[in-house]
């Protein structure tokens, strides 16, 4: 345990470092750790040069989490708020509300930043991945089973990148209307984009000052994160946040955010691809149900045989 608190706590003093050991080693509460970065300091070379990716994650990230287990330690001493310091770091922010006065400020900020630093790693890959536009059917026997007796059939779409086109007609549209967010939020802050698992898991873009977060939030779903403080990209854009904005596109991991959005939905894998069957190759286009449908009845006839 020792061991993980002080991954946790390498950023305080050593005063503090021997406090909080203490503290953690009588109340037995939960430590967080810090997860190395998913890929090498300079795999997002040249977007984000490799002096940011080491003070953002090994410093910045760090100091949210050394001040999240700190409260942690805090709240196993309260008998009216231990049963938080058993949740997951994603559902004690959820859970802020709930959080004691005297900790709250410590577990929005360093919770807050906890979390929303994981995401945000996990948002980028080297070299950026696509995102899945087309509309694609998966059509099968038992489909056509369904549709003869209930008269009804089951169509499966890229649910990410179909939402984002019926939503905002295109993906430029829509990075447009992020960047805007993202350029806009005064000071510091983040841009988001989630979805509403109260609306029909509807998709929007928003932003949050400082380190708050969309779970904090009755039922967002955070999909994409862009961390807008100044320390994620001075280094290199200086005080021009539109340029380093725009740049970040080119190393989003689009694969994470639709497994993140099918995950919403309820699916722990994204939708079955049949290349032969797609009905929708571009965002231009929009689904066609009547060549669905006859493409059903043909492969149903071609299952069942003469």
């Amino acid at each position: 345990q020792q061991r993980l608190v002080f991954i946790a706590t390498m950023t305080c003093t050593t005063f503090q470092c021997i406090q909080l050991l203490a503290l953690l080693s009588v109340c037995k509460a939960q430590v967080f750790t810090l997860a190395p970065l998913p890929y090498a300091y300079n795999a997002l070379e040249p977007t984000i040069d490799t002096e940011t990716m080491q003070l953002h994650h090994d410093k910045h990230h760090a100091a949210y989490l050394t001040t999240l287990n700190a409260a942690m330690a805090t709240m196993s001493q309260n008998e009216s708020a231990k049963y938080l310091t058993n949740l997951t770091a994603e559902n004690l922010v959820r859970r802020i509300s709930e959080v004691p006065s005297g900790v709250y400020t410590s577990v929005r900020n360093g919770g807050g930043g906890f979390v929303n630093h994981n995401l945000f790693w996990n948002c980028m890959t080297p070299g950026g991945s696509a995102l899945n536009l087309s509309c694609e059917f998966t059509i099968n026997y038992q489909i056509f089973l369904q549709m003869h007796s209930q008269q009804s059939f089951t169509m499966r779409a890229a649910p990410l990148g179909s939402r984002i086109l019926s939503q905002w007609t295109s993906l430029e549209a829509f990075k447009k209307d992020f960047n805007d967010s993202a350029t806009k939020v005064f000071g510091s802050g983040w841009a988001w984009l989630v979805a509403d698992s109260a609306n029909a898991f509807r998709l929007s873009v928003m932003s949050t000052p400082n380190q708050d977060s969309p779970w904090m939030q009755a039922g967002l779903v955070p999909l994409l994160a862009l961390d807008v403080w100044e320390h994620a990209y001075y280094l290199k854009y200086r005080n021009v946040r539109a340029t380093y904005v725009t740049a970040w596109w080119g190393v989003v991991n689009w694969t994470g955010v639709e497994q993140r959005y099918a995950l919403a939905l309820g699916s722990p894998t994204l939708p079955t691809v049949a290349p032969n069957l797609i009905t929708r190759s571009s965002g231009a286009d929009r689904p066609r149900p009547a060549l669905a449908l006859l493409l059903l009845a043909a492969a149903a006839a071609a299952a069942m045989g003469p």
